[in-house]
């Protein structure tokens, strides 16, 4: 397996750290990887080796205000920025891996990013695996705090908040929550302008019928505290011809670090080789 960093620039000349696993042998297939909130891909390199030792390559990078890249921590000015990161993503997989089959695979918030990019941009792929995406969140603010914060919203949108996630809720294993508190490179920001045009499209994704021409591969975990999986119910029930929807009992928001991680990685390695 080969690892590799690099240093790629987004549309407006902001530095973007990426890096990708490539299997030792044939490449059968590869994911563009979009993490969640306040994370970053390095958290990933297990995950990612055990792909590549499938045979299966990963390029993965940290999108603006997260990670290595550039941009002040959570501070995302506009939604659509991130839109033209994974996009730079996307034409950058497909530099480094020509011919080869491609899926887009997203966690948490990256899920709920790749299900908009794909619907705003209608991308040549073979399929999208989506886990734990935040389409409803378990608690709503509170009404006068949604409506204060959508005044500033108004006037300053690159304005950040301070998100309520809890690491002890990521998974069942204590151990997950205690490495994130000792990780330098995660943080605890989001702009208004994300949070207010996320939870708008999230509306539009989970009021439309059938909107995606490729197979989905979604999965949720049913303790999840982070996002709720009533989201991913909805949005397989809107869309049974494209999306398999599984939803594993006892675990929390970090399907990949959870007690049922072995039989995802299964049913995803299972996924793109059924698609390729």
């Amino acid at each position: 397996m080969l690892h590799q960093e690099y240093s790629w620039t987004s549309f407006d000349n902001g530095h973007l750290f990426a890096q990708s696993f490539t299997p030792a042998n044939e490449v059968k297939a590869v994911i563009s990887f979009v993490h969640g909130i306040g994370e970053h891909s390095s958290r990933y390199h297990a995950w990612f080796k055990d792909f590549a030792n499938k045979g299966i390559a990963v390029v993965a990078f940290d999108y603006r205000a997260h990670g290595k890249s550039f941009g002040k921590r959570g501070q995302i000015k506009h939604y659509k920025d991130i839109m033209q990161d994974i996009d730079v993503l996307i034409q950058k997989t497909k530099g480094l891996f020509p011919e080869v089959p491609h899926f887009l695979y997203g966690h948490s918030l990256g899920g709920h990013l790749i299900l908009n990019y794909t619907v705003d941009y209608q991308p040549d792929l073979q399929g999208l695996i989506v886990t734990s995406p935040w389409l409803i969140l378990p608690k709503t603010p509170p009404a006068i705090v949604l409506r204060l914060a959508g005044i500033m919203h108004s006037f300053w949108p690159a304005m950040r908040l301070t998100t309520p996630l809890r690491n002890e809720d990521l998974s069942s294993d204590p151990a997950v929550g205690k490495q994130c508190e000792k990780d330098p490179l995660m943080h605890d920001k989001i702009s208004l302008e994300l949070f207010f045009k996320a939870q708008a499209n999230n509306k539009k994704l989970l009021s439309g019928k059938n909107i995606f021409r490729f197979p989905v591969a979604l999965y949720h975990g049913a303790n999840d505290n982070i996002t709720s999986p009533l989201g991913s119910r909805q949005l397989a029930e809107n869309s049974p011809t494209h999306i398999t929807y599984t939803e594993y009992p006892d675990v929390f928001h970090e399907l990949h670090n959870d007690i049922h991680k072995q039989d995802l990685f299964d049913s995803i390695v299972a996924f793109v080789e059924a698609n390729t």
